[in-house]
């Protein structure tokens, strides 16, 4: 079995919603399922024609992991349910295993949400803050805000980096995987607006080939969801020890085992309709199971229950971290927080943007400056030139300054209005007009723009003001 490894970074904010088709302001999931990744990558490659589909999309030898928090090139997982502390305190306590603690007069609380990153006296804490939009419908016809359509999005914070693998049973469909994957992508809800766009890169590929045995007692861990089916087809939350170890002869001790379930609505986006709702197993969850027989981690490599290509299933059994006997852990977890960097989407363009604000606020500066002396200058040519304009009328003086507006700069001012074969000047019936003043407005514009193209600019802005003559019979 090949495992290949990815990183996903959130370049906008990404919406998740447990509620598939609902508008309530539900919290977003605080992971990335492995059904986006094998949405993306069956966009690329499902082919009903060909062989390789049912193997990659259907028989479950290839699987999409879900995406958890990576921070500082260390990997996350999901905080184990049986993991206890004091009420009011936090994994930054003592943390007590729940299948080792026997009676006690603590209060005892279960932790539920969260991540964890385990290196002994090292190991960290995470929880998500989500951020929360408020949003409104919009009417077209009234141009406003729709009455009653208001309606608010959780999301998932830009910037954060996400990891997630593809286990591939296998081995054949690196190359295709890869590159369906890699690059931006977009997923969850209002990808047409300002939500959902990710970056995915691949990291490395790895090999499974080595196989271990686990004694009595088994404690499974849950690192994803679980969806297992019963003898009717429906889906359950209560697995049987043969769907759970492979070994009808185990016996699940459910006081010892601490499990959470919800119901999960999926959204089918290539038929645009939801697939029926699941009872699910949540992860984190951690079934205690005794047997006689030793187990093999052959069974639980491929995953458990149903669904597997989407992420379900992934278990990881007797793990150090839970494996203990003793009450309280040996370690602690310190406690960080993602923070999100506003500027981090888009970075190239949103640097480009406050260049070019920047820059137009120096423009700015350095045209009021330039605008009092640009006035004296604009004075004396209208007092010294005033009868070589005598023909040009008010309106051919605002088709001056109109030009002057929509010129990009003064070069491409002079082309559009002193070129001798298409200027403005030179054609169409005010061009007799403009005879005898254009060379020496011309001249004047040069001698400015020779030391300070702005300024030049300017100069013909104030001149098309100054120059109309107010009544023409005088």
């Amino acid at each position: 079995m090949k495992i290949y490894h990815f990183t996903c970074t959130l370049l906008s904010e990404v919406v998740l919603t447990t509620a598939a088709g609902s508008e309530s302001p539900a919290k977003s999931l605080d992971y990335i399922p492995g059904a986006k990744f094998l949405g993306i990558t069956s966009n690329e490659l499902y082919d009903e024609a060909s062989r390789d589909t049912q193997t990659l999309f259907h028989s479950g030898k290839v699987r999409f992991g879900n995406a958890y928090p990576n921070i500082d090139q260390k990997s996350f997982i999901p905080v184990p349910n049986v993991y206890f502390t004091e009420k009011g305190k936090g994994l930054e306590s003592e943390v007590y295993l729940h299948h080792n603690v026997s009676k006690s007069d603590l209060q005892l609380k279960q932790s539920r949400e969260g991540y964890i990153h385990i290196n002994g006296k090292s190991s960290q804490q995470i929880t998500l803050d989500q951020n929360f939009k408020l949003k409104s419908g919009y009417d077209a016809e009234k141009r406003r805000s729709e009455d009653s359509k208001m309606f608010g999005y959780f999301s998932l914070p830009v910037g954060s980096t996400w990891s997630f693998s593809v286990s591939d049973d296998t081995g054949e469909f690196e190359n295709q995987i890869k590159n369906a994957l890699t690059g931006e992508r977009k997923i969850g809800r209002s990808k047409t607006a300002e939500y959902g766009l990710i970056k995915i890169s691949f990291e490395k590929t790895t090999d499974v080939i080595t196989s271990e045995e686990f004694a009595s007692p088994f404690i499974i861990y849950a690192l994803s969801d679980l969806c297992f089916l019963n003898d009717f087809g429906d889906t359950t939350s209560q697995p049987t020890s043969f769907q759970l170890t492979g070994d009808s002869t185990c016996e699940i001790d459910w006081n010892l085992s601490q499990l959470r379930t919800r119901i999960y609505q999926n959204w089918n986006g290539k038929r645009g309709a939801r697939d029926a709702d699941r009872i699910i197993i949540q992860k984190g969850s951690v079934f205690f199971v005794k047997g006689k027989n030793k187990l093999k981690s052959d069974f639980f490599d491929s995953g458990l229950g149903s669904f597997k290509a989407e992420g379900f299933g992934q278990v990881v059994v007797n793990p150090d971290f839970l494996s203990r006997n003793d009450a309280i852990l040996p370690f602690t977890f310190e406690k960080i927080k993602i923070e999100s960097d506003p500027l981090f989407s888009y970075p190239k363009e949103i640097q480009d943007q406050l260049n070019t604000q920047v820059d137009a606020l120096k423009t700015i500066v350095k045209r009021g400056k330039a605008s009092e002396t640009i006035r004296t200058e604009v004075l004396k040519f209208k007092k010294d030139h005033q009868n070589e304009f005598k023909g040009v009328n008010n309106s051919q003086w605002g088709m001056l300054g109109g030009y002057a507006s929509q010129a990009l700069n003064a070069d491409v001012f002079e082309k559009m209005v002193f070129d001798s074969e298409t200027g403005a000047l030179f054609r169409g019936a005010s061009e007799q007009n403009w005879r005898t003043g254009r060379k020496r407005l011309h001249d004047k514009f040069l001698e400015v723009a020779k030391y300070d193209k702005l300024k030049a600019m300017l100069f013909i802005k104030k001149l098309v003001k100054e120059m109309p003559l107010k009544d023409h019979t005088k």
